[in-house]
């Protein structure tokens, strides 16, 4: 978003990325940080800005949120708050009704999806400026694709994150084995860091690993991140993340034509509506799995040509709101932004 807004003018960045990971560190690290952006806007006001963005955390990170944005608010900034959680849409949140309460609410919204938009504006009343900016204006779709049907009898399904059981790793794991019980020849590549030592030897002695149907590819970056995308038929994202809202990863592996089949959270129905397939929130995921998979002609003919387009398209539509914002946002009397971000 900054590199976008700075085609457009001046913009400080502030951030606010914890100094440390580490249990007690990591809150400390957090105050320390949102008193230097504090201090930023203090600092960035005397110079004359007057536009201050927030990124708004989830959870406990609200109340960084709340104290920045009411710091920018008594420094008569004009404040745009950006939406990257679900979870305090998916429940309500005190401190997010604050967030909405006067004078903050008069402060700009930026949501991943009209349903995103909808759903807040839902549980904590109508928003009086708001934007709508698809995830998919930050991801490219990667040129020469390869489009053709994968050459191969066996199915072979992928997921790449920060490797949890909340990200539904386990749950592909057990889906490759359900498939595999039907008599379905399948693999599967898991790529990207483990959360920790423990997840990995749970994940080291499922039957999928030790019997070789799915490998542990660890992180994955540029060539290797696309030759990954370019070997799998299916990209499985079995969620159950508190705050997932529109994640990267899916339309990564849109952008490469991959078909993507996905857990219903956050706004990931709209962001493969019409083109991958979603499995409710309580049904079995590995049963629901094979019924979709059943219904194909081919269990590995998928039309990556067909994907790689839906995604060019949904770009260019983000690509034109993402500009318009950035036009309306840094307006000719605009001459620099603070930015905050985590």
């Amino acid at each position: 978003m900054a590199d976008a807004l700075e085609q457009q003018g001046e913009v400080q960045r502030v951030n606010l990325v914890p100094l440390s990971s580490r249990a007690g560190l990591k809150e400390a690290s957090r105050v320390l940080r949102c008193l230097v952006a504090m201090f930023a806007l203090v600092e960035a006001r005397l110079r004359g800005a007057r536009l201050a963005y927030i990124p708004c955390e989830g959870g406990r990170g609200l109340l960084f949120t709340l104290a920045l944005a009411r710091v920018a608010l008594a420094l008569n900034y004009e404040v745009t708050c950006h939406h990257h959680s679900y979870a305090y849409i998916n429940a309500p949140s005190r401190l997010m009704w604050w967030l909405t309460r006067p004078p903050l609410d008069q402060m700009r919204h930026v949501f991943l999806s009209s349903d995103m938009r909808a759903a807040f504006e839902a549980r904590y009343g109508p928003t009086a400026q708001a934007s709508v900016i698809s995830n998919a204006a930050f991801v490219s779709p990667v040129a020469g694709v390869v489009v053709a049907p994968r050459e191969g009898a066996r199915l072979r399904l992928g997921l790449l994150s920060n490797l949890s059981a909340e990200k539904g790793v386990v749950t592909l794991l057990d889906l490759v084995e359900h498939l595999h019980a039907k008599g379905i020849s399948v693999e599967a590549d898991l790529a990207g860091p483990v959360a920790d030592e423990d997840f990995a030897r749970v994940l080291r002695a499922h039957p999928a690993v030790v019997e070789g149907r799915v490998r542990l590819l660890g992180p994955v970056y540029g060539a290797a991140k696309s030759s990954f995308f370019e070997g799998i038929d299916v990209f499985v994202f079995a969620t159950s993340y508190l705050n997932e809202a529109e994640p990267m990863v899916v339309f990564e592996a849109m952008a490469h034509g991959v078909t993507v089949v996905a857990r219903d959270r956050g706004t990931i129905r709209s962001q493969i509506a019409g083109i991958g397939h979603l499995v409710p929130p309580g049904a079995d995921f590995c049963a629901a799995f094979h019924e979709w998979l059943g219904a194909r002609r081919k269990p590995t003919d998928f039309d990556r040509a067909a994907v790689h387009a839906d995604f060019r398209d949904r770009h260019t539509t983000a690509r034109h709101a993402l500009s318009l914002f950035c036009r309306q946002t840094m307006a000719p009397t605009a001459q620099t932004e603070d930015r905050v971000h985590g």
